[in-house]
């Protein structure tokens, strides 16, 4: 059920304070779709990150659709401290993450086997209290509409299952609008974040 939708315009004014302030009512647990354009991405989910892991001390789990796990740590890391321990990585986009303990491949390609690693990454941290995706959108790339929304309200069944906060990020174009519209009733809140262009 959708609470509420919320517009955010100057990502260079305190969007941590922003994105925090619009979810402190949702209470422990709850899933949150962001719609945005990809260029905001990091700076929304290093916000996110800096909430979660040190100002609530959570463990977390971040599944990656459109960069290896290393450069979105890479990415995350820059101006924002955080123990890289506390997140593990789902990472659609390597071959191999080598000898990473906090990191596994899969592929956004088939949704099976990606849901089949949501699966093991939930049970295998017990510890995590979060669940950010980032970029719901390149799924829609490789996969038909029906099977992105299936797999998006599974996602959300786990998460909740497990009491964890859930963040997924997506970019509305014209070839997923609809599909964004239907996923959006699976979420107890919508953001939007950025320009209406």
């Amino acid at each position: 059920m959708v609470e509420d939708s919320i517009k955010v315009v100057d990502l260079n004014y305190n969007l941590k304070s922003v994105v925090n302030s619009a979810i402190v009512g949702l209470g422990k647990n709850f899933s949150v779709l962001i719609v945005t354009k990809a260029k905001n991405y990091q700076n929304i989910c290093r916000a996110f990150t800096d909430i979660f892991i040190n100002d609530n001390s959570l463990d977390g789990i971040y599944l990656t659709t459109n960069r290896p796990f290393e450069k979105v740590l890479v990415s995350l890391k820059t101006g924002l401290a955080f123990d890289e321990k506390k997140l593990f990585f789902i990472d659609c986009m390597s071959e191999d993450v080598g000898d990473a303990d906090n990191a596994v491949v899969a592929t956004a390609k088939d949704l099976s086997e990606l849901d089949f690693a949501v699966k093991h990454a939930i049970q295998d941290n017990p510890k995590a209290g979060f669940f950010i995706v980032d970029s719901l959108s390149t799924l829609f790339i490789d996969n038909e509409a029906k099977s992105v929304e299936k797999f998006t309200r599974d996602l959300i069944e786990k998460v909740d299952a497990r009491k964890m906060k859930a963040i997924v990020l997506a970019t509305k174009t014209e070839d997923n609008e609809a599909a964004i519209e239907t996923i959006s009733v699976f979420f107890d809140k919508i953001i939007q974040i950025g320009e209406d262009d």
